[in-house]
């Protein structure tokens, strides 16, 4: 039996913050969505700069994107 088109996923795994007073996700270096490691860290983060935020698991696989932090 021969396997042929075997495609390999990346896949990511992050956090992200979504500022709830304007449906916007916060912002990090040069204007882009700020991306974290762990849900504690963007909230500790969050914290500090808005009123009301939601912190969201970012998981996918796909053949070519791979978002990092």
């Amino acid at each position: 039996m021969v396997v042929k088109n075997i495609k390999i996923m990346k896949n990511t795994n992050l956090f992200i913050v979504l500022n709830e007073e304007t449906l916007n996700t916060m912002k990090g270096k040069g204007g882009k969505t700020a991306k974290f490691h762990t849900k504690e860290e963007a909230n500790m983060v969050a914290a500090g700069k808005l009123h009301m935020w939601v912190v969201v698991s970012v998981n996918f696989n796909h053949e070519f994107l791979h978002h990092t932090v």
